[in-house]
């Protein structure tokens, strides 16, 4: 699941949580949370927690890759806040692909995010 744990005024910040089970249900309820800001934006910044996060199904994953492809340069800055080896390497090899900021903090690094 997701939630909107802030954001900017302007909306132009978000700060997402994304825990247990990411079904595609709740992928498609955030990627409008998504799409949404873009389009009044342009450009938005994102930081993700995924400390939580338990499995995520296969077809969100190819869900997610479309809408990367979509919107890769459309983000500012992300931020990915985690404790698992996999999304740090997930963050180095995307970063290459996008103008987009990105970077990967530990849990104990959380606030400097």
């Amino acid at each position: 699941m997701f939630e909107i744990v802030d954001k900017s005024p302007d909306g132009a910040v978000l700060r997402l949580k994304i825990s247990d089970t990411l079904t595609r249900e709740n992928y498609h309820a955030m990627i409008t949370v998504l799409e949404d800001a873009i389009t009044a934006h342009s450009k938005i910044s994102l930081m993700v927690e995924l400390t939580a996060l338990g499995s995520v199904e296969f077809r969100t994953l190819l869900d997610g890759l479309a809408f990367d492809l979509r919107h890769i340069n459309d983000f500012d800055r992300i931020a990915m806040v985690g404790g698992a080896g996999w999304q740090d390497w997930m963050i180095s090899v995307t970063s290459h692909l996008t103008s987009s900021d990105m970077r990967y903090f530990d849990v104990d690094d959380a606030d400097v995010a």
